[in-house]
């Protein structure tokens, strides 16, 4: 009788279904602290997921999945999320709420930049220096992974999970003030991050991923960040054509797992924005998951709200605007509540920077 198994590790937990020493189907959930603007939730990432081909189609991945949505109610989870295949994950809940963004150069116009700094290769005690301008230039943007960098070692993977990475770093003054992670594939000449704790350092870093897209002889440089990242601002000088995708019921998935958690880690946001507005009153929060209800300052005023707990998860995360929410199936928001949803949930680019998918 095949039995579940959790093994945990640093930072993770494999979960797997075996026949005696065998393994039938198993996947890994991977602790990520997650931004949604400036608080931090806890979100189980799920990663790994596998069936041996002779152990396909006999329910083994149910089970796993299964195993691991109450694997996550038990520790407390907020949220999860994956990068999976089409139509599988919707009946754990799990729907779209990560966009895909990238924007892309013509090499001949960005190696109109000029190098104004000196660049590099990335050294590993180079490490807690990018960590620390990672951190600083995400501090509000939903859907960043927190790294600490005390821990944090460098970059393991670039775009598509593929290991075949490389960093450069610029300097001032012998200082690390910005950084790029591209990918080594000879093809393609894609950074699948970038960072710098000043602008000036921005030309260089665009010098740099000219030169090697011209080492390459390729015609284009990939940028893979949010429309709204000030990097790609940067290069409209140099023409960017920019493309968020936002996919169907694949590849950048969530959903709730702990409603209450998760909405009182919010609070402290939640408030922030209803203040600027000027609202007071309470909100209340029905989903599959139960109800919640969140009082912001002294007013009387009340907002109630009914939609499945992945439509929370859309808002929270800023996949979707609340005006389009309001139209699909099982939702129930009052027409007197869009005003207030708009501020709480506000609309973006929630992405997760290709080095720490999972």
């Amino acid at each position: 009788m095949p039995t579940i198994r959790r093994t945990p590790g640093e930072g993770f937990t494999h979960i797997s279904l075996m026949d005696g020493d065998q393994r039938l189907s198993y996947l890994r959930v991977i602790d990520l602290p997650l931004r949604v603007d400036s608080a931090v939730v806890s979100c189980g990432g799920i990663g790994g997921v596998g069936t041996p081909r002779e152990h396909r189609n006999n329910g083994y991945a149910r089970c796993v999945l299964d195993d691991s949505m109450a694997f996550m109610r038990e520790a407390g989870y907020h949220l999860s999320a994956l990068f999976g295949i089409e139509g599988f994950y919707s009946r754990w809940g799990f729907g779209p709420a990560i966009v895909d963004c990238e924007g892309q150069i013509m090499t001949r116009y960005a190696e109109r930049a000029e190098a104004r700094m000196p660049a590099r290769a990335f050294r590993p005690g180079d490490a807690p220096a990018v960590a620390v301008i990672y951190e600083q230039s995400h501090t509000h943007h939903t859907g960043s992974v927190v790294r600490d960098p005390a821990t944090w070692a460098g970059f393991r993977f670039g775009t598509r999970w593929s290991d075949r990475v490389d960093t450069f770093v610029v300097l001032q003054d012998e200082e690390v003030v910005g950084y790029a992670c591209y990918d080594l594939d000879p093809h393609r000449a894609s950074l699948a991050e970038v960072g710098a704790s000043t602008p000036l350092a921005y030309s260089t870093i665009v010098a740099e991923a000219a030169r090697i897209a011209w080492e390459r002889r390729l015609a284009y440089i990939t940028v893979h960040t949010a429309p709204d990242d000030p990097f790609l601002k940067y290069c409209r000088r140099y023409g960017v054509e920019v493309k968020v995708v936002y996919p169907c019921q694949e590849n950048g998935l969530a959903r709730v797992i702990n409603q209450t958690g998760l909405l009182e880690t919010l609070r402290p946001v939640l408030a922030r924005r209803l203040a600027a507005y000027g609202w007071e009153g309470t909100l209340q929060v029905t989903t599959d998951l139960g109800t919640d209800r969140l009082s912001f300052g002294n007013g009387r005023q009340e907002v109630a709200v009914e939609f499945p707990q992945w439509i929370l998860a859309q808002l929270v995360l800023g996949y979707r605007s609340v005006d389009d929410a309001a139209f699909e199936t099982g939702a129930r928001i009052p027409e007197r509540a869009l005003p207030v949803l708009r501020i709480l949930f506000p609309e973006g680019y929630p992405c997760v920077n290709w080095p720490d998918r999972f």
